[in-house]
């Protein structure tokens, strides 16, 4: 049996699935023991119990990383949403006949290419 150790304050929420899904944030010397579950292995490790009654929801360490993830979708939706703006503002700037740099429009055009590509390896690993 391993052991896991983590700061009494440490913050912990439940896990939507499986548990009441609150989200509550709560300090790890707020949960229930964990007693028994199934673990995965290479999934993370529960610090806890929901102490909801009724609940009992495996509760994890919040973490910088945990917490990126849980923003992800958001943060992508964003990153659509700002490379089609740009897309609309170079298809504006081409249709204007004032002088501009063709090799200033490509350069653009080969950022918005990569921005695709890179948007297209996180939905591949989501």
């Amino acid at each position: 049996m391993s052991e896991y150790h983590v700061e009494m304050d440490t913050p912990a929420t439940d896990s939507p699935c499986g548990g009441c899904g609150c989200g509550i944030e709560r300090p790890f010397h707020a949960l229930d023991p964990i007693e028994e579950c199934m673990l995965t292995p290479g999934d993370p490790s529960p610090a806890g119990r929901c102490p909801d009654q009724g609940c009992q929801g495996l509760c994890y360490v919040i973490t910088a990383k945990s917490r990126a993830m849980d923003e992800a979708p958001a943060m992508l939706a964003a990153l659509k949403w700002a490379i089609g703006m740009a897309e609309e503002a170079i298809m504006q700037r081409e249709g204007d006949d004032e002088d501009d740099e063709p090799e200033t429009t490509a350069s653009h055009r080969a950022e918005l290419v990569k921005a695709h590509a890179l948007i297209a390896r996180i939905e591949g690993e989501a």
